[in-house]
């Protein structure tokens, strides 16, 4: 009997600046139609503060992969599949963003700011010409946090997203949830950082912040990212009399 010949994989070719432009328009209208994001700005406009006591004035994105990358890896399933959902995750960010603005906190183009050393030329010139972001270099994004930063920080490595709060706590976290990173943390725990530093970060943001997760993405072509990602918001604040933030509850 002739051996069986494996299933042939697709290799993905890099993208050029006009062809993600088209690509990012097409899952842009996809998203803004489906059922996922009709429920993710139900949840902005009626479960999220008030800007008035939850003020978002820039957004960072950290470690968003890429997006118009060629395979890493050809006939591996999983380099395609990073490309994709770096994509996806793209236009969740940017349908946020307008969500926001539509419901809640306008953030201004020039306000929002990304990092990823691993970003090609293509994909610096999409995000910066094209959308009107920021492109950071590694480590600068960490110096911008605030907290009325929106920190969106998608499947990266839990330290990476430790040493933005260690600056500052976001008004918005969206990422894996906190209670699942400290989960993780059991005696076969491996991490650039102490194990006590990264317990007592997390559990700082989530004592100081409500937890939603996202809508149920099944049906809508969204990936597993998204299964385990929440959003996280401070419980709404109002300026004291020495200007500093004050939690109501």
């Amino acid at each position: 009997m002739a051996p069986r010949r494996k299933s042939q994989i697709p290799t993905l070719e890099a993208l050029s600046l006009s062809e993600i432009t088209a690509e990012y328009k097409t899952w842009t209208y996809q998203f803004a139609a489906s059922p996922f994001a009709a429920s993710l700005a139900l949840i902005i406009e009626r479960e999220m503060p008030p800007p008035h006591t939850l003020p978002l004035t820039q957004c960072l994105c950290l470690g968003l992969g890429n997006f118009a990358q060629g395979s890493v890896y050809p006939g591996e399933p999983e380099s395609n599949k990073r490309r994709y959902r770096s994509l996806h995750q793209l236009v969740f960010l940017t349908s946020v963003l307008t969500m926001l603005g539509q419901k809640h906190s306008p953030i201004s183009p020039n306000a929002v700011y990304l990092q990823d050393p691993d970003f090609s030329p293509v994909e610096r010139a999409f995000l910066q010409d094209g959308l009107g972001y920021t492109v950071l270099s590694d480590p600068d994004a960490y110096a911008k946090m605030t907290p009325t930063t929106f920190l969106f920080a998608p499947c990266v490595p839990h330290w990476v997203r430790v040493r933005a709060l260690e600056v500052a706590l976001p008004g918005l976290y969206v990422s894996v949830d906190v209670e699942m990173d400290l989960e993780r943390m059991g005696s076969g725990y491996k991490c650039p950082l102490t194990k006590a530093s990264v317990q007592d970060t997390f559990g700082r943001l989530r004592d100081v912040t409500r937890v939603r997760r996202l809508p149920d993405g099944e049906g809508d072509d969204w990936e597993e990212w998204v299964d385990v990602t929440s959003m996280r918001w401070m419980r709404g604040r109002t300026r004291s009399a020495t200007a500093a933030w004050v939690f109501d509850g």
